[in-house]
């Protein structure tokens, strides 16, 4: 058995002797510093692309977003161009970026001082002259923050890019997509990428007007995501805003309404100040939830001023003010149907008409058990000034009831001797003949018999009279007591009952108004519904 080997040659081209070869015969007599253009009036193109990785962070007080982006860069350098078949196949190549000529395209509104792109070490350039760069980098850039809407608010930050020393006839930019790429974009947790735009922009300086520059403006519209605002700030706002309506439906009685509302205030006072601390520090606009916080105050403050007014009416009584007849018709019969009430079911004025309130001139009628026809007053006193009996035998006093008191005791000197007598176990009170005399202690064997026994019956009369009349009078005026304590009960009720209409009539308003400005406030932001 015979076999047979055959030996074929075996040739290979050297891949880095090709690429080395290749690279020196391009930068053989290349120049860096000189624009890849045959004429001098021919223009370089640049297609630029952004594609975005990351948002880092944005600053609201400060007004700035930090950004992770990719630049995708590339133009054609006529130079660096090249037969794939010479070299072996070859259609791209990797070389040191400083080799090649590079445009001085810069971020315009950089915000860190930094205005140069990122580069990277290495470019690639491919066989048809085509320079192609994509270097990662940062950006820091100035985001005009519009907090009207906060926290439903959209921003739309900008970032511009062009030539620091070419002109428009120089070097053209022109962008690659008309979007910004998201394809390896990490979300935010606090700002939605909601959409972006790319424009292509001449400008022109204000020193060299006839000179156009090429800009391509990038616009980032980030919306943000209000769950941790509506959860943290908005939902306590509308619990104190319920609070704010449980202060009227609070009893006027329990003594708590004036420091549930200031706690309320107290409340929102310490949400205004965690909120300016989020907010940059703007005179343009206010925020919309600083709207809302100043809405919340301003009926916190209305219903601390409403509480007021319900618990003076609540604390009015007969003797501090009289209710108007009108007041009593509405607030009493009228307005409590409206108002989910029922009408005041008693009427104070009924015990005021029972209740009549004497004055001191007017006169006290006795009427005595024992009828004494005969009897005259001025037997007693020698005048007529202080009582009298009429036809039916009842006795009357004039003026004031001191004169009962005294009666008992006064001697009239209806005798020829003008005398002052007194008994020991009374007091004379001396008429003006007598004024001048002491007080003269009269032996009582000095009276008769029958002026002892009439001056004794005397004595007993009148000393029952003043007892039926004491008793009379402190019964009228319990009674009278007891009917004013019943009115005054009533009035007090009554304006108890007017500050409970008040307090239904400001828990219904002032839910109208709560119910209202909410809406009124939140729905007014455009793009509450995409949230």
């Amino acid at each position: 058995m015979v076999i047979n080997f055959r030996v074929f040659p075996f040739t290979a081209t050297d891949g880095a002797e090709e690429e080395k070869r290749l690279q020196e015969d391009l930068f053989r007599n290349y120049n860096k510093h000189v624009r890849p253009v045959r004429n001098i009036s021919d223009t370089v193109v640049l297609s630029i692309g952004l594609s975005i990785t990351q948002l880092l962070d944005v600053d609201e007080k400060n007004q700035i977003i930090t950004t992770g982006v990719w630049m995708n860069q590339y133009w054609i350098d006529y130079r660096l161009s090249w037969n794939s078949s010479n070299y072996g196949g070859m259609d791209n190549v990797i070389i040191p970026f400083d080799w090649v000529w590079y445009p001085d395209i810069v971020l315009d509104n950089s915000a860190d001082g930094n205005y140069e792109l990122p580069r990277w070490k290495y470019t690639t350039v491919y066989s048809d002259g085509t320079v192609w760069v994509t270097p990662p980098g940062v950006l820091k850039s100035p985001c005009a923050i519009d907090v009207q809407y906060f926290p439903f608010d959209i921003q739309e930050c900008h970032m511009s890019f062009g030539p620091w020393e070419f002109t428009a006839v120089e070097l053209r930019l022109t962008p690659v997509e008309d979007f910004v790429v998201i394809e390896n974009y990490v979300k935010n947790v606090e700002w939605e990428l909601a959409n972006s735009s790319v424009l292509e922009i001449y400008e022109q300086n204000e020193c060299c007007p006839e000179d156009a520059y090429s800009v391509v403006l990038y616009t980032l519209v980030l919306r943000r995501r209000p769950l941790f605002y509506v959860l943290n700030i908005l939902v306590p706002c509308l619990v104190m805003s319920m609070l704010t309506l449980v202060v009227f439906y609070l009893p006027s009685d329990c003594g708590e309404k004036m420091t549930l509302s200031i706690s309320v205030l107290l409340a929102l006072s310490v949400f205004n100040l965690l909120i300016f601390d989020i907010m940059p520090p703007t005179s343009d606009t206010t925020p919309l939830i600083g709207k809302y916080l100043l809405f919340n105050m301003g009926l916190v403050m209305l219903s601390i001023m409403f509480s007021v007014i319900v618990l003076n009416l609540h604390h009015r009584s007969m003797r501090t003010c009289r209710m108007p007849q009108w007041v009593r018709r509405f607030f009493l019969y009228k307005l409590p149907t409206y108002v989910c009430l029922m009408p005041y079911p008693f009427d104070a004025n009924k015990l005021r008409n029972d209740y009549v309130m004497s004055g001191e001139d007017d006169a006290l009628t006795v009427a005595p058990n024992v009828r004494h026809s005969n009897l005259r007053l001025s037997s007693l006193t020698g005048s007529d000034n202080m009582g009298y009996l009429d036809e039916k035998d009842t006795l009357h006093f004039k003026n004031d009831n001191r004169n009962l008191r005294t009666l008992s005791g006064k001697v009239i000197a209806n005798s020829r001797r003008k005398v002052c007598p007194t008994v020991r176990s009374t007091s004379v009170h001396l008429d003006k003949s007598c004024q001048t005399n002491a007080t003269i202690p009269l032996d009582p064997g000095d009276y008769s018999d029958e002026f002892r026994t009439n001056l004794s019956n005397h004595e007993a009369f009148i000393n029952s009279h003043l007892l039926q009349n004491k008793i009379s009078q402190e019964l009228e005026f319990v009674t009278r007591r007891l009917k004013f304590d019943d009115w005054d009960f009533e009035v007090r009720e009554e304006w108890k009952f007017v500050a409970m209409v008040t307090d239904r009539v400001c828990l219904i308003m002032f839910f109208i108004i709560a119910a209202s400005g909410t809406c009124a406030i939140l729905l007014s932001a455009p793009n509450i519904s995409a949230t």
